[in-house]
């Protein structure tokens, strides 16, 4: 699907079901995908190749927000994108800390 496609709510031309392996049921983390260990006195988190697929992928469709020069709070910063965007479908927004949102589409 494109990301035209996602926006405007269009579904792509397929007729066969696609088995997709970074699908939410198959969310399992197996031993040894993930390790962690010290680097010259620093905490290090390796992940495995489907580990790091499956976190990109959940942030497909995420953008980092950043308002420079003022404060603004999270319902009124929700509104606004409403009304700006006009998405046909919902935005998913999370304040993260330091002024920060992600919105998911």
């Amino acid at each position: 699907m494109s990301y035209k496609e996602t926006l405007m709510g269009e579904k792509p031309n397929t007729t066969a079901a696609v088995d997709d392996p970074f699908d939410e049921d198959n969310i399992d983390i197996e031993e040894g995908e993930i390790t962690r260990g010290l680097v010259n006195g620093i905490i290090s988190i390796d992940f495995s190749d489907r580990i790091n697929a499956l976190a990109v992928k959940s942030l497909d469709q995420t953008v980092v927000l950043k308002l420079l020069g003022r404060r603004i709070g999270y319902n009124t910063l929700h509104s606004k994108l409403y009304d700006l965007w006009k998405p046909s479908q919902e935005i998913k927004l999370m304040d993260i800390e330091n002024n920060y949102f992600l919105a998911t589409f």
